[in-house]
C-alpha cells in the first residue's frame, strides 16, 4: 500500500481548486465525511463529471477498484498513510 500524505493531499485539494476551497473547509469536509460543500464550490463541469460518477454505479465501482483511490481513502480512514 502506498504511503499517502493527508496534508500533501489536502493542500493539493486546496491548490487545485484555484482557491476556491480552504484548507480548513476541506479537512472539515474530511473529518465529517461530507463532500457537499468541497463539491459545490468546484466549477460546473468539474461538479458534474463527480456527481455523474458517484450516480452511476458501473463507474462509482470502476472508481472503487482503483489501487490509488483505495490508497486514498484507507489513509483518511485511518487504515494507513501518515
Amino acid at each position: 500500500m502506498a504511503n499517502i500524505d493527508k496534508d500533501k493531499l489536502l493542500n493539493e485539494l486546496a491548490r487545485a481548486s484555484g482557491g476556491k476551497m480552504d484548507m480548513e473547509k476541506i479537512k472539515k469536509a474530511a473529518e465529517n465525511e461530507d463532500i457537499s460543500s468541497l463539491v459545490s464550490a468546484l466549477p460546473e463541469n468539474d461538479k458534474n463529471k463527480i456527481m455523474n460518477i458517484l450516480n452511476d454505479k458501473d463507474s462509482l465501482k470502476a472508481l472503487l477498484k482503483n489501487p490509488q483511490v483505495n490508497d486514498i481513502i484507507n489513509s483518511f480512514l485511518g487504515k494507513g498513510g501518515k
